[in-house]
């Protein structure tokens, strides 16, 4: 009988590999063809993936001790272990942004480690770098056609460099315009009312109604006129602001003046009584009245009404009565 001997298979996983944290890693048991079988196992490090693989090559996620073995046509058995590193992750920063007109754009260049290095560029004008810092401000974004930002972040450990390169869109959007329309004159015994048929419809849903002097005044849309009190005499008071912010979180406010009477005070004077066959008639000097320029209304028998230009009315009646 015959009897032949087979060399063990001898995997070569080479030397340690150090790689960028993001990046796989491929590792080869450097066998060919005597192979019928690989199983790798890692037996030091913590996992962030499965790190159990069947096959060749491997491709490796995490830093840690990895074996692997195999087994030939024969069955023979090998193995080699070999120490894999990953760098920290360096991460650069990308997406869209959007800002309002005339904002300041603060940004920040992304996820690196101590020593690493930054570019900034604006890829409309490439050949000027913006910053070597890791964070980058735009003082005042005045271009509404935007800015496409460009970082590119670089760090070298045990003599590998891992770089990313992030993309920044920032979108720069005008701000709203909400316009209000002239409020109508109240009276202080008026009912509430609502505001939103003030401001143009483009900008109805979005914003809220305030007043600085008295925020009790105006619940959600309505405006109190005994809360706001009067307003007529003093042109500080009555000043109402609509606050708007769009779907960007663009702000603008407009603000409009509402004018709230208070009720006319009238003096009639003492009673003059005139007893006369037809019945009793009520002369009486208004001059004293606050304010001026009221009118007269018929009212019943024994009572008349004065009311302002405002249409703010006050009643006086009258006891008195004639005997024929």
């Amino acid at each position: 009988m015959k009897v032949h001997y087979q060399k063990l298979p001898q995997p070569k996983l080479g030397p340690d590999q150090t790689g960028c944290y993001g990046h796989l890693l491929s590792i080869n048991t450097g066998l060919k063809g005597i192979s019928s079988s690989s199983y790798w196992t890692k037996i030091l490090g913590t996992d962030t993936t499965k790190n159990f693989f069947e096959g060749n090559p491997a491709e490796i996620h995490d830093s840690g001790t990895y074996t692997v073995f195999v087994k030939d046509s024969f069955g023979c058995p090998g193995g080699d272990t070999i120490n894999i590193h990953f760098n920290p992750l360096v991460k650069a920063r990308a997406g869209d942004t959007d800002v309002c007109i005339n904002d300041s754009v603060p940004m920040d260049a992304g996820v690196a480690g101590p020593g690493s290095t930054y570019i900034w560029f604006n890829r409309s004008h490439p050949n000027i770098i913006l910053s070597t810092a890791s964070h980058y401000t735009i003082p005042s974004a005045t271009n509404i056609f935007g800015y496409p930002i460009e970082i590119i972040i670089s760090q070298t450990i045990n003599n590998i460099k891992c770089a990313d390169t992030g993309l920044l869109a920032i979108k720069v959007h005008n701000k709203p315009t909400p316009t209000l329309k002239p409020l109508p004159d109240k009276c202080i015994n008026d009912n509430a009312f609502s505001l939103t048929p003030f401001v143009d419809a483009t900008h109805q849903t979005g914003g809220y109604w305030y007043y600085p002097n008295n925020h009790a005044a105006i619940v959600g849309e309505y405006l109190y006129p005994l809360i706001m009190g009067v307003t007529i005499n003093d042109p500080t008071l009555g000043w109402i602001h609509y606050h708007y912010t769009d779907q960007f979180r663009c702000t603008a406010d407009d603000s409009e003046r509402i004018k709230i009477s208070t009720l006319p005070q009238v003096y009639a004077g003492p009673d003059s009584e005139i007893c006369t066959a037809n019945g009793l008639y009520l002369l009486n000097d208004v001059s004293r009245s606050n304010p001026t320029g009221g009118t007269w209304v018929a009212c019943p028998a024994t009572q008349i009404s004065y009311a302002t230009p405002k249409k703010c009315n006050s009643v006086l009646r009258f006891q008195r009565f004639c005997i024929f």
